[in-house]
């Protein structure tokens, strides 16, 4: 019998997850890629498969499985795990749990790594953006770019899921209640808007739609269709990716700020504000604005929730370098000025730890500020003061 105590969560039950790269894994918290779509005629036989069910056995055992380690951490920690993050908490599991041959409810997936950004934290295996300049830095002496835990390892090509496999997600999309579109860039993925034109002109009807997106080349055309489905009942949730404001936006995501702003607002004028929440990926570049950058969209009335990832790697661009004492001074400051906001999942924010595991890719910060200003044709150095004297510290020693 499964209870949801300490260690239980509802993926293993319910969802099927499928990165960037083609790689089956058991959620997108985990780095342990279990296996490929290529390998496997159909998603449902790999749902039922002897992957899935040691996984459920473990948990039904109260024993921690490999992939879940994050979590693991996150709860000895004393912080939020994301298994009880609203998106895994309201995963449907039916009658999964006891029958033998079970039904795959909830698919989060991304057919391609095709992007329209070059975010500082990110690289080629999930942005076809990084190719040339990953090849690049390591060309001019950037080794360490592609030997990092995360995010980042370097790809030679893009990837683009075979029709085959795609075939596979048709396939299992009847009996989906939710579904997770991400990338890459899920609005530059033709393939995302082919799923979309169907749930839009048929009469299958999801519960629920998340789109993790960096709402930049959202067209009126998509906004169309996702009028259309969240006119049939189901719920829309767009997670907006927007790490800063102005100049430190731009720096971190590599397009124009103006553009995103606009089309935020135009997406709330044909949707709802309810229909977005920001979420915001902590990292050593907005650490230290963090706080202005949550009221700034409070302020303009685009959304009702921000909430916060956190960069574990690449490493040289994670807050987990800064000291506990640097760390808890912004901590204090934004539980003080964001009080008001009573929406913001402001726990998520206090995964900032400092981690002295990180301090062995310390000299790779400044290589790595400089390479990326360098394509920007700007530094961020000069956008960020606190951070600016902070480099120019550890610059020293």
């Amino acid at each position: 019998m499964v209870t949801w105590g300490n260690i239980a969560c509802k993926a293993p039950w319910s969802m099927i997850t499928i990165g960037p790269g083609g790689e089956l894994k058991l959620c997108c918290s985990t780095h342990e890629h279990a296996s490929h779509i290529s390998k496997h005629d159909s998603l449902f036989d790999w749902f039922n498969g002897e992957y899935y069910n040691q996984v459920r056995t473990e948990f039904t055992n109260k024993i921690w499985p490999t992939a879940c380690k994050i979590c693991k951490q996150s709860i000895e920690q004393n912080h939020t795990p994301s298994r009880d993050f609203p998106y895994f908490a309201n995963l449907p599991i039916k009658n999964n749990v006891s029958a033998e041959i079970k039904t795959p409810l909830a698919l989060e997936f991304t057919p391609s790594n095709l992007c329209n950004q070059t975010c500082v934290m990110c690289g080629s295996n999930f942005s076809s953006k990084w190719f040339a300049h990953d090849k690049r830095a390591v060309a001019e002496g950037l080794y360490w770019r592609g030997n990092q835990p995360g995010l980042v390892n370097i790809v030679d090509k893009p990837y683009q899921m075979s029709e085959t496999d795609f075939q596979k997600i048709l396939d299992i999309l009847p009996s989906l209640e939710t579904i997770t579109l991400k990338g890459g860039e899920p609005f530059v993925e033709p393939r995302n808007i082919q799923i979309l034109e169907f749930l839009a002109n048929s009469n299958h009807k999801l519960k629920h739609i998340d789109i993790t997106s960096n709402v930049h080349s959202v067209t009126d055309y998509h906004w169309t269709l996702l009028k259309k489905i969240k006119a049939k009942g189901t719920y829309i949730n767009i997670g907006a990716s927007l790490d800063g404001t102005g100049k430190t936006y731009e720096w971190i995501r590599s397009t124009p700020f103006e553009n995103t702003f606009e089309n935020m607002k135009k997406g709330k004028s044909v949707l709802g504000k309810d229909t977005f929440f920001i979420s915001m990926t902590v990292s050593l570049y907005n650490f230290f604005t963090i706080c202005e950058d949550v009221k700034f969209w409070y302020d303009k009335d685009l959304v009702d929730t921000v909430g916060f990832n956190y960069v574990y790697g690449p490493y040289y661009a994670s807050p987990s370098l800064f000291r506990q004492k640097t760390i808890d001074k912004v901590l204090a400051k934004c539980k003080k000025e964001l009080a008001e906001f009573k929406t913001t999942r402001i726990q998520q924010l206090y995964r900032t730890k400092h981690n002295p595991e990180y301090l062995v890719d310390l000299k790779n910060v400044k290589p790595w500020i400089d390479f990326v200003s360098e394509m920007r044709g700007f530094n961020i150095l000069d956008y960020q003061p606190s951070l600016k004297r902070w480099v120019s510290k550890i610059s020293a020693n």
